[in-house]
């Protein structure tokens, strides 16, 4: 099984979809966790159904070590982003 834990997803079904997330953390083989650290924080986030998400390709991870995860989500997510709302990160 793939270490999804800190990595960014896209949404590319349901009402979400589109919407960009961080893997918080990974239920069983079909579930995991994803955190936007506003809408759906880190201490109650999305369950979603891995086959409804899609890998971004990016070289890091988010680390939840910090005090603040939501704000480290926050950041990352920004500084991966273009303005338009579409991921930086070739997919």
């Amino acid at each position: 099984m793939e270490d999804l834990r800190g990595r960014a997803v896209v949404s590319v079904r349901g009402r979400d979809k589109g919407k960009v997330y961080i893997v918080t953390s990974v239920i069983d083989d079909y579930f995991v966790t994803v955190s936007d650290g506003k809408k759906k924080p880190f201490t109650a986030p999305k369950r979603k159904n891995r086959v409804h998400l899609e890998v971004l390709e990016t070289d890091s991870k988010v680390s939840f070590d910090s005090k603040d995860p939501d704000d480290t989500i926050r950041i990352f997510l920004k500084c991966h982003i273009k303005e338009d709302g579409l991921p930086d990160v070739k997919r």
